[in-house]
């Protein structure tokens, strides 16, 4: 392949831009037509006490088998579905289209990189996506319902009726299946500051129970509800994530040096 001059990237670039954003509006554009589904089936489901979390959950702690959800959603403002509707489309639409966005940043990278790198690049843009897809699942599916039981079954008066916005109610669901989705790239993350420079085996061994503090203080920010469960449920895959990241540094290390030699 020829070597391209500067603008001549730009230019590629500029294509790779394109098609992912058409095909992003393609894919919102379609959900957009399947509301009733998107809605019902996965935005409201964790309203649902038959949703699939709760009667594993319930298996594993009594207190969170629910009989019902004490939640009514309510709507404020006069176009708040509609731009809900939109919303809704458009940041689903960025999550499926994740696979594509990767697929196109692998075709403009490709002919720049050397033939090892390209199977690493390659098992790194594979890995990436799928532990965010294991991540957001986590928050979907076992995150956001704990805090869910936990934040409705609160109350202060039984005057008190929990009629939550929805945008209020989206807004934490979708936080939470988004940072813990991000939160589960720490081994992607780790291989690139290593790859730099920044992070080493030393760091991490010297201030592990450092960084276990701070997996502890992310763990509260990233979950909605104050509960201690909730905060552990997230914390443990994340102090699993940061001991696979000290392996993918230590290895890292080992064959920088080995080319170094």
């Amino acid at each position: 392949m020829k070597d391209l001059n500067f603008f001549e990237h730009i230019e590629e670039l500029r294509w790779h831009i394109l098609r992912s954003v058409v095909f992003l509006l393609i894919v919102t554009l379609s959900l957009f037509f399947f509301s009733k589904f998107i809605f019902e089936d996965v935005i409201f489901g964790p309203l649902d006490v038959n949703f699939w979390s709760y009667s594993v959950l319930c298996k594993i702690a009594q207190d969170f088998c629910v009989t019902e959800i004490p939640v009514k959603l309510i709507n404020t403002e006069i176009a708040g579905q509609f731009f809900l509707h939109i919303k809704t489309a458009f940041m689903l639409g960025v999550i499926a289209s994740i696979p594509y966005f990767l697929w196109e940043i692998w075709r403009f990278i490709l002919p720049a990189l050397h033939k090892d790198e390209r199977n690493y690049a390659q098992v790194l843009l594979g890995f990436g996506f799928l532990l965010f897809l294991i991540g957001s699942s986590f928050g979907y599916f076992i995150i956001f319902p704990i805090t869910l039981i936990f934040l409705t079954g609160y109350t202060v008066s039984d005057d008190i009726v929990n009629m939550p916005n929805i945008s209020n109610y989206f807004e934490n669901l979708s936080d939470t299946v988004l940072w813990t989705g991000i939160m589960f790239e720490l081994p992607i993350i780790a291989y690139f500051l290593s790859k730099i420079g920044i992070l080493t085996t030393d760091f991490m061994h010297t201030y592990r129970k450092h960084l276990y503090i701070a997996i502890l203080v992310i763990a509260a920010a990233i979950t909605p509800s104050p509960d201690i469960f909730s905060q552990i449920m997230v914390a443990i895959p994340l102090f699993i994530l940061f001991e696979i990241s000290v392996i993918v540094v230590a290895r890292v290390q080992k064959f920088r040096g080995a080319d170094e030699s």
